[in-house]
């Protein structure tokens, strides 16, 4: 019997040791795995395994309902600077992944326990009330900088404040922390004020407003302009070379875009204007679709899906919405509402979009139901039968179900051939026997990041018997046997005969 083991207890032990060897000149052994034999045993191995002993009795002290302590935390960032996500929970965080806890509703999630992205989605999936950014922590950390990050999470209406999204906003995190924010803001709540974000600074001789000027020049370039007279600053941009998004208070006052920080629409009304190769755009209510978009590349999936349902009403590309909404409930495992969100797009009141059609039929395909998945498939493929990704899944289908010759009806079409047509087209000829057509299509596929187990057999096989290449045959059969799973590589070994 084994002591019981906390939560990720065996992703401390790395740093744990290096921690002990620095303090105590004690040296773990590597031949001990911490927590899987009990203390009586570990004594009958000797003094080797007295410093386990102590390291496990280290990890059990600072670990109480599920938590790992701070003082353990500080031990570990005594050794080296740890990244991972700060947490602030409304109520009790997951009992199913370790913390280390900072305080009673603040929290430590290190990346070096892994599964991050599955605790993000479990927290989504079930309406977790929650907070979080990237950081990376270093000894004696400010507990007060903690939460001023927090708040400014809050104030950006982030859960997941990631690295991408601070490199993105890195001006307005500048104004935060200078404690300029609430004063931008202030400035920027009058009448007739404007707010402008540009990848140029504006000339010197810039006017059109007979208030203050608020500025941060960076990567980008924020203004806030009070008492300003649109139609005369319009006027002066029209030999401005660069991009602008600007939004006004007059339309910012206005629901739903109220609800929002006005730096970050301003932030996204500029990624509106780039993204269309506009010179300038103001703030409309499709920079809501572009906003979603933008939370959706920063990783935070909660709050992308929040504003994509905000932005159904003002959006330009309902298909691209529906997709985007789609993929996110895929990611949360939830693909009856992934299925419900995207048949909403074939109601026949648009035109048929080959991508809808495609990723029903992944989730069919996901669901088991095969003649659903079929179709869908088989109908993204026909309105767009160039498109290789269309194309590949439909190959694979057919694979799985040993329907050769409607693989080849498909194959005979295509004008340009890829790595996976190469690869398909190489495994029907190992099937037809056509062996020196076989090695000719896979052959080409070997520094491929796309080859896939069976090709690597079919390779094997024909490097062995064809070739007569025992050692080449040897490297493709061993990567085989670590790509495919024991089922799969056993019925190929049953049917064409490879050593197990």
């Amino acid at each position: 019997m084994s002591l019981v083991s906390p939560l990720k207890a065996e992703k401390l032990s790395q740093l744990l040791s290096i921690y002990l060897s620095k303090k105590y000149n004690i040296t773990i052994s590597d031949k001990i795995t911490p927590f899987e034999e009990t203390t009586e045993s570990l004594l009958e191995k000797g003094n080797e395994a007295i410093p386990t002993i102590y390291m496990e009795r280290i990890i059990l002290e600072n670990y109480k309902d599920n938590f790992y302590s701070e003082r353990l935390l500080q031990m570990l960032l005594s050794v080296e600077p740890l990244p991972g996500y700060i947490f602030q929970f409304k109520y009790v965080p997951p009992q199913n992944y370790p913390f280390f806890k900072i305080s009673e509703k603040l929290y430590f999630y290190p990346l070096f326990f892994g599964n991050t992205k599955e605790l993000f989605i479990e927290l989504w999936r079930k309406n977790r009330s929650f907070k979080s950014f990237f950081i990376e922590l270093e000894k004696n950390y400010s507990f007060s900088g903690l939460l001023s990050q927090l708040k400014l999470v809050t104030e950006l209406s982030f859960t997941r404040f990631n690295h991408r999204a601070r490199e993105s906003l890195q001006e307005i995190q500048k104004i935060w922390d200078e404690g300029m924010l609430r004063g931008w803001i202030s400035a920027f709540k009058k009448p007739s004020s404007l707010l402008f974000v540009c990848n140029r600074a504006l000339p010197e001789n810039f006017n059109g407003f007979s208030g203050r000027i608020h500025s941060k020049e960076g990567s980008l370039n924020y203004y806030i302009f009070e008492k300003a007279d649109l139609e005369k600053i319009r006027s002066q941009l029209k030999g401005f070379s660069g991009t602008i998004g600007i939004v006004t208070f007059e339309k910012w006052k206005e629901e739903p875009f109220k609800r929002f920080n006005p730096l970050l629409l301003g932030f996204a009304v500029y990624e509106h204007a780039r993204r269309a190769g506009l010179k300038f755009h103001l703030l409309d209510g499709f920079t809501l679709h572009v906003l979603a978009d933008l939370y959706y590349e920063w990783e935070d999936l909660g709050r992308a899906l929040n504003i994509y349902e905000l932005a159904r009403a003002f959006t330009l590309q309902p298909i691209e919405l529906a997709l985007s909404e789609a993929s996110i409930y895929y990611a949360f495992s939830e693909l009856e509402k992934a299925e419900k969100t995207l048949r909403g797009k074939l109601c026949g009141c648009v035109k048929e979009d080959p991508r809808i059609h495609y990723n029903l039929g992944i989730i069919y395909k996901e669901k088991g139901e095969k003649e659903k998945a079929e179709y869908h498939l088989y109908k993204a493929y026909l309105l767009e039968e160039e498109n290789p990704l269309f194309r590949k899944d439909l190959l694979k289908f057919f694979w799985d179900e040993g329907r050769w010759e409607e693989m080849e009806a498909i194959l005979t079409k295509v004008k340009n051939f890829t790595k996976i047509d190469k690869i398909f087209l190489g495994k029907l000829s190992f099937l037809k026997k056509d062996y020196a057509k076989a090695l000719t299509y896979l052959k080409e596929i070997i520094d491929s990041p796309e080859r896939d187990g069976e090709s690597l057999y079919f390779l094997a096989w024909l490097y062995l018997y064809y070739k007569r290449d025992l050692s080449a045959a040897d490297l493709f059969l061993k990567e085989a046997k670590h790509q495919l799973s024991r089922g799969a590589y056993e019925k190929l070994v049953e049917e064409f005969g490879l050593p197990r």
